[in-house]
């Protein structure tokens, strides 16, 4: 995911607890209403040359001068002080929408490698984030999508407005330029917790496979993996809801072995 900021020419009202619980209990809606008290809007789009949707856009509105809330948010994310100050003094002024497009299907893998026989020791992990190019085309032609979205009559009828996000790493660059979408992209891409495949399920004679379809490492008696690691491919969207599946799949397979014996 990476930053997309769109401002609006409206103001916001803070949130009042009360009226919030009013709205929800007798009309099921405001705030209350929402999976989150920020993330109230997703989508799925495709690019031009996907089959089918390979975006999901994450929306986080925040009422001017949310300065806690949002400061919290993106130190979550990882981003650092530049990026974080930069982001802030627009919603010093402004009440904005984040707008987080995220790959689906990314073509980049990363490796993972034992640092030592040791299992106590935490792993080598190289995750090779947009080491293919075409990961960045996707990603540039999303941002392309959320510029014309912007640009529709109803969002132009809120004064909204793409913002420039003034950090040292890309000030030299045309702000909508290519280049410096590239290096937004570069600077403000992190990753959206949905990993998969390090133990990827497949034959034992692929060097790549970790796990049978019964979900037990190769060559191991007894240890089964029974969780996203051992996706082949990542699906085209959150991971939570296939880990349950992978998970009740898990516990018959484990309680027909049992049963056998």
């Amino acid at each position: 995911m990476r930053g997309f900021i769109v401002s609006f020419d409206i103001e916001v009202p803070s949130p009042d607890s009360v009226s919030d619980t009013f709205n929800f209990l007798f009309h099921s809606r405001g705030n209350l209403a929402s999976f989150s008290s920020t993330l109230a809007v997703g989508g799925f789009i495709k690019t031009f040359e996907a089959a089918y949707p390979n975006i999901q856009i994450y929306f986080l509105y925040f009422a001017k001068n949310s300065t806690d809330s949002l400061r919290i948010t993106l130190e979550k994310v990882g981003y650092n002080d530049d990026i974080i100050k930069a982001i802030l003094e627009i919603n010093s002024r402004k009440y904005i929408w984040f707008i987080w497009p995220v790959l689906l299907r990314p073509k980049s893998r990363g490796r993972i490698f034992l640092r030592s026989t040791d299992p106590e020791d935490d792993p080598l992990i190289y995750p090779g984030y947009l080491s293919k190019q075409s990961d960045v085309k996707d990603l540039l032609d999303a941002i392309g999508f959320l510029n014309a979205f912007a640009q529709t009559d109803v969002m132009r009828s809120l004064g909204a407005r793409v913002e420039k996000i003034e950090i040292p790493a890309c000030s030299s660059f045309p702000f909508q330029s290519e280049l410096y979408w590239r290096c937004i992209i570069a600077q403000m891409s992190s990753p959206s917790y949905h990993q998969v495949g390090s133990c990827m399920m497949g034959p034992a004679k692929s060097r790549w496979s970790v796990v049978d379809p019964q979900l037990r490492v190769h060559a191991i008696e007894d240890l089964r993996v029974v969780d996203a690691s051992v996706m082949p491919r990542i699906t085209s969207g959150n991971t939570n809801a296939p880990v349950y599946a992978i998970a009740e799949k898990a516990s018959d397979l484990i309680k027909n072995r049992w049963k056998r014996k």
